[in-house]
């Protein structure tokens, strides 16, 4: 009989582990960024957003008279915050809305003169970037953990 030394079940284990736990953490950390830098006035990468026209100001009835974009209600952040989600067993995330006018916010709508103010695809270009060290730094500490 073979004697089978291997740990290929442990260090299985230990991957499967650090990733869903790093793709956890840059699911939270992408969502608190985008959030975060939101309520400042800003995209998920930390650009400022343009100001809103003095005449979209007045023509507001309800609203506040602050200029910057996205910030005169909570109503579209807090339906990013409360529709967004993540599936760890598919290892798949959503950042988003199904608020309509977040459309014309990421894109702009040139001919009403609204300038885009992206809010979706800086925070998929955050998580980009922070995805590889994240994740990896969970799957290093995982590996080192296990009993390989």
């Amino acid at each position: 009989m073979v004697d089978d030394d291997n740990n290929f079940d442990e260090a299985r284990n230990a991957i499967t582990t650090g990733l869903r736990t790093g793709f956890a953490e840059l699911y939270l950390d992408t969502l608190r960024t985008t959030l975060q830098n939101w309520r400042e006035g800003k995209d998920a990468l930390g650009r400022r957003w343009p100001e809103v026209t003095e005449e979209t100001l007045q023509s507001r009835s309800v609203r506040t008279s602050d200029p910057s974009a996205l910030l005169d209600t909570d109503d579209t952040r807090g339906s990013v915050q409360s529709e967004s989600d993540i599936d760890l067993d598919n290892l798949t995330a959503v950042i988003g809305s199904s608020k309509r006018h977040l459309v014309t916010h990421e894109f702009g709508w040139p001919e009403q003169n609204i300038p885009a103010r992206p809010v979706l695809r800086p925070a998929g270009t955050y998580a980009r970037r922070q995805s590889v060290e994240m994740i990896g730094e969970e799957i290093d500490a995982e590996l080192q953990n296990a009993e390989l």
